[in-house]
C-alpha cells in the first residue's frame, strides 16, 4: 500500500478489486462520510494504485517511479483541487494559484508534505471557503494536453462540497467533463457534507459511503501506552470516531475529565443560590473551548435521559458517573432534559452566527436552569 498508517476500509478495497477484475474502472467516484475517518487517504491510495507499475493485490507498491513521484507531490498525472481563499479577483485566464498569497503557497507546500506522511492530516488552507471556477477552467485545459507520463490522469477534489459554495458555478463548470472525460481519466471527489453536493454531480459519480470507524479499529491503531481504555473511549465519544482528532488530542483526557466533573458540579449546585441562572463562570467557558464543553454537556445529558428511561447502565457512555446521575435525577425529578439539549444546540447555532458570546452563554444558563426546575423559559436572543 501507499500508506502504511491508513486504517483500511475493506469494503472500499473490495470494490476497487472488482473494478480491476472486470476492467470497468469508473471515470468518477464520490467518497463521502464523516470527517477524519480516512476518505482522503483512500482517495490517494486509489490514485497511486492506478498508476503503480508494481501493484500487489491491486494495491500500489509505494516504491516504483510513479509512487515516488506522488510521494513528492510531483506526479504529472495526478492533480489536487482544494478550496482556496477568495482574496484576489481573477480574470478567466488567470491560473488559480494567482489567488494565493506567498504565505498561502508556503502553507500549501507544508500541507502536502504532511498529507503524504499522514493520511489523516488536514488538507485545507486557512480561510479557504470555495473551489474557484478558475481551478476547473485550468483543469479542463490541462486534461487535453499530452502527458509526459503514461497511465491514468487523476483529479482528486477534496472538500468537493465547496464546488457548490457560495454558488454552483464551479460545480456546473465541472459537469460536462465529469460526464465525458478523456480516456483513462478518473475524478475522485471527497466530501464530509454529501447533502451539499449537487444532484447532477452525484448522478455522474459512483457514490461510496464510508462508515464511521469502530472503537476497536480506533483502539488497534493507536499507541495505548499513551492512554488508558476509559480515556480513549471518552475521546471516541467526544470526537465521534474522528481518528484524526482523537489522535491529535490524546493528551487532553485529563482536561476533559476535569470539565465533566465541573459540569456535573454545576448542574448539582445550580439552585443553591437565589440567582436565576446557572453560574457558568466557574466552568471558564470561552469561545475557543465552547465546542468541548458543548459536546461533553450533551453526552452527560443524553446519559441522564437514558438512565431515567431504562434505569440500566448498559448504554450509558460515561458509566463512571452513574452515581452522580442518580443524585441529579433525584434532585430534579421534573427536569425536561431534552429541552436542555435543544438549548445547547440552539446556542451552538447562534454562536456560529457570531452572536455576542457572553450574552449567548448567559441566555443558555437561564434556559437550562429553567428546564431543570421545569419552569417556562424565555430566551433573550
Amino acid at each position: 500500500m501507499f500508506y502504511k498508517n491508513l486504517i483500511p476500509n475493506n469494503n472500499f478495497f473490495s470494490l476497487i478489486e472488482n473494478y480491476y477484475k472486470n476492467d470497468k474502472m469508473p471515470h468518477s467516484i464520490l467518497l463521502y462520510g464523516k470527517k477524519g475517518i480516512g476518505k482522503q487517504g483512500h482517495a490517494i491510495e486509489l490514485a497511486s494504485s492506478l498508476n503503480c507499475t508494481n501493484k500487489s493485490n491491486y494495491l500500489s507498491c509505494g516504491k516504483c517511479h510513479s509512487c515516488i513521484q506522488l510521494k513528492s507531490m510531483q506526479h504529472p498525472n495526478i492533480n489536487f483541487i482544494i478550496p482556496y481563499p477568495r482574496k484576489k479577483s481573477l480574470s478567466k485566464r488567470d491560473h488559480p494559484e494567482k489567488a494565493l498569497s506567498k504565505k498561502d503557497i508556503e502553507e500549501l507546500i507544508q500541507i502536502k508534505k504532511k498529507k503524504i506522511l499522514d493520511p489523516y492530516s488536514n488538507f485545507n488552507l486557512q480561510n479557504a471557503n470555495t473551489i474557484l471556477i478558475n481551478s476547473i477552467r485550468f483543469l479542463k485545459k490541462e486534461l487535453y494536453n499530452t502527458s509526459i507520463e503514461k497511465g491514468w490522469k487523476i483529479i482528486l477534489i477534496f472538500d468537493a462540497d465547496k464546488l457548490c459554495v457560495p454558488g454552483p458555478e464551479s460545480a456546473n463548470s465541472l459537469l460536462k467533463i465529469l460526464e465525458e472525460p478523456p480516456d483513462q481519466t478518473m475524478f475522485i471527489l471527497v466530501t464530509n457534507e454529501y447533502d451539499k453536493i449537487l444532484k447532477t454531480i452525484k448522478s455522474r459519480c459512483q457514490n461510496f459511503f464510508f462508515n464511521k470507524l469502530s472503537y476497536e479499529k480506533v483502539r488497534n491503531n493507536l499507541d495505548l501506552k499513551m492512554i488508558n481504555d476509559n480515556n480513549l473511549k471518552l475521546l471516541n465519544i467526544i470526537y465521534d470516531g474522528n481518528f484524526s482528532l482523537i489522535k491529535k488530542n490524546l493528551n487532553k483526557t485529563n482536561d476533559f475529565n476535569k470539565k465533566i466533573n465541573n459540569i456535573l458540579d454545576c448542574i448539582m449546585n445550580c439552585n443553591k443560590t437565589n440567582q436565576y441562572y446557572i453560574y457558568f463562570d466557574n466552568l471558564k467557558i470561552d469561545k475557543q473551548n465552547w465546542f468541548d464543553f458543548m459536546k461533553l454537556f450533551i453526552v452527560i445529558l443524553r446519559d441522564i435521559i437514558l438512565l431515567k428511561a431504562s434505569a440500566t447502565p448498559k448504554k450509558i457512555q460515561l458509566g463512571q458517573n452513574i452515581k452522580t446521575y442518580d443524585e441529579i435525577l433525584k434532585k430534579y425529578p421534573n427536569a425536561i432534559w431534552s429541552n436542555c439539549i435543544s438549548s445547547l444546540e440552539k446556542t451552538n447555532m447562534i454562536i456560529k452566527q457570531n452572536v455576542y458570546f457572553p450574552l449567548a452563554l448567559k441566555t443558555l444558563s437561564i434556559d437550562i436552569k429553567n428546564h431543570l426546575i421545569n419552569k417556562a423559559s424565555k430566551s433573550f436572543i
